[in-house]
């Protein structure tokens, strides 16, 4: 077996460590590590509100599930007035959009 060459005396000879951290991973530009770093933190942050919002939208209507379950009928009975209140008041305004677009069309008709 011979003897490993000798370096050449312009070359320096890596230490093991910078062998291998430089030839396993590439290494990315200067300026293109800052922004990937900004946009994973952008991520993250994103992430985490999203899922904290799903997370007390749950919640809440779980609670409002649990609120309707709870409610006496006399209560129950007062939220169903106060919504075939709001119903009749919906009703009302269709019906008059109806009317006018029924006289429109008349009008038109009576026209030609």
């Amino acid at each position: 077996m011979s003897p490993p060459p000798k370096p050449l005396p312009f070359i320096s000879r890596p230490s093991a460590t910078q062998t291998l951290t430089n030839s396993a991973t590439p290494t990315l530009p200067r300026k293109l590590k800052p922004a990937i770093l900004a946009i994973s933190i952008a991520l993250i942050t994103a992430t985490g509100a999203y899922y904290g919002a799903s997370l007390k939208q749950e919640h809440q209507a779980k609670s409002t599930v649990r609120q309707r379950q709870e409610s006496t009928l006399d209560e129950r009975l007062e939220r169903l007035r106060g919504m075939r209140a709001r119903m009749e008041v919906e009703r009302r305004g269709l019906v008059g959009k109806i009317e006018e677009v029924e006289r429109r069309r008349e009008g038109v008709v009576d026209v030609s």
